[in-house]
C-alpha cells in the first residue's frame, strides 16, 4: 500500500457532464435526483428474447455530436477545463502543471481474452496511440479550452477510476519540490464509443431491459485546481476543500477473478483515509455503478468497517452520471466540493473511494478547510 498525508488545497473545480456544463448547476441537478438519459445507439445482444435491446446511455448530447474517440476526450476535457478557468485565473501557465487521467485498456482486453483470443500486452490501437495521446492530448486540449501557452510539466495517465489517487499523489509531489505553483488535474472519459460498449457487452456487464444488475454508460469530465494549502491561504484565495489521506492499493483479485474481490483490500484503504482524516467522516461518496461484483465487493467491505465506521450518507455519482471511470473520481470530488461550498454535509470531512476493475482501490477525504484543525 502507498500511504501520503496531503497539504492539497482545491481552490477550483470545473465539470461537464450528462447534465451540463456548469460544476454549480451540475452539482445542484444531481443532488436534486435530476437525471438525463437516453437510448443510445448500441444494441446489445438477448439471448433468451432473441432480440435485440437498446442501452440506456448518460449522454452529453449535442456538446458531442460529431467527436470521436480523441477528439470526444478533448471536447469534453476542454468544456471542464473552461468551466473551472471562468473561476480562477487562467495565467501562469508557467508554473502549471496540466495531469489528466484517461482511461486504461482493461476492458478491451478483458473482452478479447473473453472471446478466446488472448493478447499479449496493449491490443491495438492503445499499443500505438497512448505515447501519442501523451505527447499530443494536453497541447489540443488546452488550445480547444483557449491557452496557448505551453503548462510547465504534462503528464497524461491511463489509470480508470482509482487513477485519481496517483494523479493527487503526483500532484503533491511537484508542488512539494517547488517545480510548480499550482496543478490542473483532471479525468476525461466516455464509454459510449462503440468499441467501449461492444467490449463491455461481450463481458455482459451493461444494464439493458433484460440484464438489469450491470453499469449504464456515461461521459463526463471534471477538473481540479489544486494548491499547497499554505500558499493558497497566504495568497486568500478560496479553499473549496483541503485533499488528506491519499491511499492506493492494488487487489489481487480483479473484476472478473474467481473467487471475486471480497471488500479485503477495499476496507484497508477506506479504512487508512479514515485515520488520516482530520474530522469524522460522516458522508461517504462511493464508486457503486450498478455491477454485481462491484457491489458485492463494497458490501463486504462495509461488514469488515462496521466495528469504526458507518456512513451518515452515501452518495453515488453514477446513479446522476452514468459510469464515468477515468473522469468518476474528480467528479466525485468536485461533487463534495459543491457541499461544503454550499452547506448540505453536517460532515467537516467526506471521504471519497474509486475502485477500477483492474483492481486498483483508492480512497482519500476532502475536509471543510474552515474545520478544527485546519486554521
Amino acid at each position: 500500500m502507498s500511504t501520503a498525508r496531503g497539504t492539497l488545497a482545491i481552490t477550483g473545480a470545473g465539470l461537464v457532464s450528462s447534465l451540463g456544463a456548469d460544476v454549480e448547476l451540475v452539482c445542484a441537478a444531481a443532488r436534486a435526483g435530476i437525471t438525463q438519459t437516453t437510448d443510445g445507439e448500441f444494441a446489445a445482444r438477448d439471448v433468451q428474447a432473441e432480440a435485440m435491446v437498446p442501452v440506456t446511455v448518460h449522454t452529453v448530447g449535442a456538446l458531442t455530436q460529431g467527436f470521436a474517440e480523441l477528439g470526444r476526450w478533448v471536447r469534453l476535457g476542454s468544456l471542464a477545463l473552461r468551466d473551472l478557468l471562468r473561476r480562477v485565473p487562467a495565467g501562469g501557465m508557467e508554473r502549471t502543471a496540466v495531469l489528466i487521467n484517461l482511461p486504461s485498456d482493461y476492458l478491451l482486453r478483458a473482452a478479447h481474452q473473453r472471446q478466446g483470443h488472448p493478447v499479449s500486452g496493449q491490443p491495438v490501437p492503445y499499443e500505438a496511440v497512448q505515447p501519442w495521446y501523451r505527447a499530443e492530448y494536453v497541447r489540443r486540449l488546452l488550445r480547444a479550452a483557449g491557452i496557448s501557452t505551453s503548462p510547465a510539466v504534462q503528464e497524461v495517465f491511463f489509470e480508470d477510476q482509482a487513477g485519481i489517487v496517483t494523479l493527487l499523489r503526483t500532484a503533491a509531489e511537484l508542488l512539494r519540490t517547488g517545480r510548480v505553483t499550482r496543478c490542473l488535474v483532471g479525468g476525461v472519459d466516455s464509454l459510449l464509443e462503440p468499441r467501449w460498449l461492444e467490449a463491455c457487452n461481450t463481458l455482459r456487464i451493461l444494464k439493458t431491459a433484460t440484464h438489469p444488475v450491470g453499469l449504464m454508460p456515461g461521459e463526463g469530465a471534471a477538473f481540479l485546481m489544486l494548491e499547497e494549502t499554505e500558499r493558497a491561504r497566504r495568497e486568500e484565495h478560496r479553499i473549496l476543500a483541503t485533499v488528506e489521506g491519499l491511499n492506493l492499493q492494488h487487489d489481487g483479485a480483479h473484476r472478473f477473478a474467481s473467487p471475486p474481490p471480497d471488500g479485503r483490500v477495499l476496507s484497508e484503504v477506506i479504512r487508512a483515509s479514515l485515520r488520516q482524516a482530520p474530522e469524522p467522516c460522516l458522508g461517504l461518496y462511493g464508486d457503486l455503478n450498478g455491477d454485481g461484483v462491484r457491489s458485492q465487493d463494497w458490501g463486504m467491505a462495509l461488514v469488515k468497517l462496521r466495528q469504526e465506521y458507518t456512513p451518515a450518507s452515501l452518495t453515488l455519482p453514477a446513479l446522476s452520471f452514468g459510469e464515468t471511470r477515468a473522469a468518476h473520481g474528480f467528479i466525485a470530488a468536485s461533487m463534495a466540493t459543491q457541499a461544503f461550498a454550499r452547506g448540505y454535509h453536517a460532515s467537516e470531512s467526506l471521504l471519497v473511494w474509486a475502485a477500477s476493475d483492474n483492481g486498483a482501490k483508492g480512497s482519500f477525504t476532502l475536509t471543510r478547510h474552515t474545520a478544527r484543525g485546519m486554521t
